[in-house]
Formats: C-alpha cells, sequence, structure tokens
C-alpha cells in the first residue's frame, strides 16, 4: 500500500500537469455535408495557426497541416444545425480538436527540424557522389582520348 501511496503522491502533478485541455470546437458551413467537415477542419487549421503565431519562442520547422489537425480530432465529430439561406441549405459540422501542449509542439518542432537537416545532409551527399563519380569518368574519358 505504502508503495501505491507512493506512486500516487510522486507521479500524481506530473500527470495532473500533462492532462490534456478540453477540446475547442470549431464549426464549419457548407452546401454539402462534406464541404460543412472539410470546413471545420480548416477552421480548426487557421485557430492552431493563428496560436502558434502568437508563441514565444517562434516555432522554426513544424508547420501544421490538415493532416496533423486530423490526428487532433476528438472523435469524428457531429452534425450541427441546417440552416437555409437564400433558398440554399447549409449544413455544418462541429468538430473538438485538443491541441498539443507546450512540449508536444516543441517536440514536433525538433522533430521536423531533425528531419529536414537528415534531408538536406542527405541531398549533399548525392550531389558530392555524382560530382565525383562525373570527374572520374571524365577522367577516364580524357585518358583514353589521349592515348589515340
Amino acid at each position: 500500500m505504502d508503495m501505491v501511496r507512493w506512486l500516487v503522491l510522486t507521479l500524481g502533478p506530473f500527470l495532473i500537469a500533462t492532462a490534456s485541455e478540453p477540446g475547442v470546437k470549431f464549426t464549419g458551413y457548407g452546401t454539402k455535408l462534406e464541404e460543412a467537415k472539410l470546413a471545420a477542419r480548416q477552421l480548426a487549421l487557421e485557430g492552431l495557426r493563428q496560436t502558434l503565431a502568437g508563441r514565444e519562442p517562434s516555432l522554426r520547422a513544424w508547420q501544421p497541416t490538415l493532416a496533423d489537425i486530423e490526428g487532433m480530432l476528438d472523435g469524428p465529430g457531429e452534425a450541427g444545425p441546417s440552416e437555409v439561406v437564400a433558398g440554399v441549405l447549409h449544413h455544418s459540422w462541429v468538430v473538438t480538436v485538443r491541441f498539443p501542449s507546450d512540449a508536444e509542439i516543441e517536440l514536433r518542432d525538433r522533430r521536423i527540424s531533425r528531419q529536414q537537416r537528415a534531408s538536406l545532409a542527405a541531398m549533399v551527399a548525392i550531389v558530392v557522389a555524382a560530382g565525383w563519380w562525373a570527374a572520374l569518368h571524365w577522367r577516364d574519358r580524357t585518358r583514353s582520348s589521349n592515348a589515340l
């Protein structure tokens, strides 16, 4: 029992501090339900971008996309009330998004930054190898033409 109490006292504040905040709801509208779903996700993306724009220090590498928003959704969403505007039926779709914590944002930014550096290093290695191959190939051709 003492071990359980120690775990609760030790890990309890950490678990409370890292618990997710309640999700933020975004409502999208469209003449078709699929348009409304996409509009809700785009609004969530814009909301995340605005949140990150005011962040200090600013991010160096990670720029959120709709794919990131898909991973942050809290469930598939739900249909909201439909309205008739100018004789056209407009559907609404409500999604709940759980934005990442500051630690998760920094982790994503560092991961993307490492991936970009690795891609750059690979590209430089390919260019250097191609240049080396071209120099050797050119040297062999000039030697064979001089021998004639």
